[in-house]
């Protein structure tokens, strides 16, 4: 992200009006879930671990080399 100087900005909505809250909730449905739906919107999963290799999963997060999720399954 520095060497190409991109910036991620975010915010909760924790201290906004409940309205605001409602617009942000209405444009989520409408606008995201339709394409989480049809697929468009996926997420990237690294690697998938036993739930027995946690130790394993931790480091590999500590590494701070892995793009994406780093699943525990049972």
């Amino acid at each position: 992200m520095m060497y190409k100087r991109i910036s991620i900005f975010a915010s909760t909505l924790r201290a906004r009006p409940v309205a605001e809250k409602s617009v942000v909730v209405a444009h989520v449905r409408d606008q995201v879930w339709p394409l989480v739906a049809a697929g468009q919107v996926v997420p990237v999963i690294e690697r998938t671990l036993p739930l027995a290799e946690a130790a394993q999963a931790h480091r590999l997060i500590e590494d701070g080399t892995h793009v994406g999720k780093i699943l525990l399954v049972t």
